[in-house]
């Protein structure tokens, strides 16, 4: 069901193994804002209780910890890689140039830079705990496609480097300073 993505295929044995290993895993679980009532709604879950049950679940782990809301910028910053399966953050978690995951279902599409993406990053079926296992366990420490990402990034992401060594909003005022005073 694409409301779930893979959710529904691997939300017990990814608990299972974060629970396995608290000394050599973190993590930071973060859902989708529509995931509760999605997982209710598809039966996965039978009451929202039953849903923020499991989220205690994981906040209970000592390597693990639930996030609801807030920016996630921190969270990019001091992480060794990203597990997910939406097109959230595919974009995003390129300014960190860390190994991300993608887990895959049949029903996913992508624009052509969301496909020039997923040619820089890991997949791996999201039922398929041996391969996020590998991804976990070797690939992590065996990042082979940085240099990828790292080319793509420059070619479609780094804005400061096309914009001089100016952020964004200095970009922004700038132009819309030149154009009002013709500097």
């Amino acid at each position: 069901i694409p409301q779930l993505s893979t959710f529904d295929k691997n939300y017990l044995s990814m608990y299972l193994y974060a629970k396995e290993h608290p000394d050599t895993t973190s993590w930071i679980i973060k859902p989708h804002p529509f995931l509760k009532k999605e997982a209710i709604s598809y039966g996965l879950f039978r009451s929202s209780k039953e849903f923020d049950d499991y989220l205690k679940m994981w906040d209970e782990l000592p390597n693990a910890k639930v996030v609801l809301g807030g920016d996630y910028f921190d969270y990019f910053k001091t992480s060794d890689c990203m597990i997910q399966d939406s097109g959230s953050f595919l974009a995003e978690y390129l300014y960190v140039n860390k190994p991300m995951l993608f887990l895959t279902r049949e029903s996913q599409r992508f624009n052509e830079l969301g496909m020039q993406i997923m040619k820089v990053i890991y997949h791996a079926p999201g039922d398929c705990m041996e391969k996020i296992i590998h991804f976990i366990e070797h690939t992590v420490r065996n990042d082979t496609l940085k240099p990828a990402r790292e080319r793509l990034f420059k070619r479609h992401f780094d804005y400061v480097r096309e914009n001089h060594g100016m952020l964004a909003y200095e970009a922004v005022h700038s132009l819309i300073t030149n154009k009002i005073y013709g500097e």
